[in-house]
């Protein structure tokens, strides 16, 4: 668990770096969109679940550690459907403009 906590952190952060030496679409493309990012995440996931189980986190005492498995989970849950099932536009505006155009920029 600890490793795959590691190997996520340092994926974001190396995410970072490369966006800020040279663009969101790179990083999306290096780290975000990689098959190896989506398994660490599926793992963290499913070792949160099994970490419920095996510390027995359902009883009065720990529910406060029960809180956070549940929310890290949501969590990841909500970025796989934004993930597969968001998109991702900009929109230009000045002041007290109104518009209905987006621009695309997925990779």
């Amino acid at each position: 668990m600890s490793v795959l906590l590691i190997v996520f952190l340092v994926s974001i952060a190396v995410a970072t770096f490369v966006e800020n030496s040279y663009d969101t679409i790179t990083a999306k493309r290096m780290i975000f969109h990689a098959w190896g990012f989506k398994v660490v995440l599926i793992h963290l996931c499913s070792n949160f679940i099994g970490n419920m189980k095996r510390y027995r986190l359902f009883i009065k005492e720990k529910l406060s550690i029960l809180a956070i498995h549940i929310a890290m989970i949501l969590t990841l849950f909500g970025s796989g459907v934004t993930h597969y099932n968001g998109f991702e536009r900009i929109i230009r505006l000045k002041s007290s403009d109104v518009t209905t155009r987006m621009l695309y920029c997925e990779p």
